[in-house]
């Protein structure tokens, strides 16, 4: 897991990006976050297996802050496609973070 704390004018929340190595996806994702803003409050999972078991371990009053990083589609994990696996990751978290950043400001 990694966690990204991004400032912001109003308030602060914290993210937090989550897959299973901790190694790609989740310190990539917090790297671009950390580039595009700087704010945070969500625990944010990299695919729907990763959601599952964060929604079940999560305590009731916290399970509105877990969700899927890009709503309707997983974020690969690229650990086993060579290069293009992780310029398809980087692609990925680079959209997905443009958009968690601008639901943040609205």
């Amino acid at each position: 897991m990694t966690r990204a704390l991004v400032e912001a004018p109003r308030s602060s929340l914290q993210v937090l990006f989550v897959c299973t190595g901790n190694i790609c996806r989740s310190p990539t994702a917090e790297g671009v976050l950390r580039e595009l803003a700087r704010k945070d409050d969500l625990i944010l999972a990299m695919d729907h297996g990763h959601l599952g078991v964060l929604r079940r371990m999560c305590p009731a009053e916290h399970v509105s802050k877990v969700r899927l990083f890009m709503p309707g589609r997983d974020v690969p994990d690229p650990y086993y496609g060579g290069p293009e696996g992780f310029e398809q990751v980087l692609d990925l978290v680079e959209a997905g973070c443009r958009e968690l950043l601008a639901g943040i400001k609205s």
